[in-house]
């Protein structure tokens, strides 16, 4: 994410981390830990149909207090 904000890029689309399918509290530091890494807007990918893991309502409701 920080290489794709020194390339130019406008914002992230992160999708959840399915091969390690980490818990809810896992997805909320891994996404937390992107958002303090780099000033980007970001979008979250959440289509269990192609990545085989949800991101808890939990977690997205606690990601949407981000600034970004």
């Amino acid at each position: 994410s920080q290489k794709a904000q020194e390339a130019g890029a406008d914002g992230l689309l992160l999708v959840s981390p399915y091969y390690n399918k980490p818990s809810g509290k896992g997805m909320l530091e891994h996404f937390r830990s992107i958002h303090e890494a780099t000033d980007l807007p970001i979008m979250l990918y959440n289509i269990p149909g192609r990545t085989g893991v949800e991101i808890p309502v939990e977690v997205l409701c606690e990601l949407a207090a981000l600034p970004r």
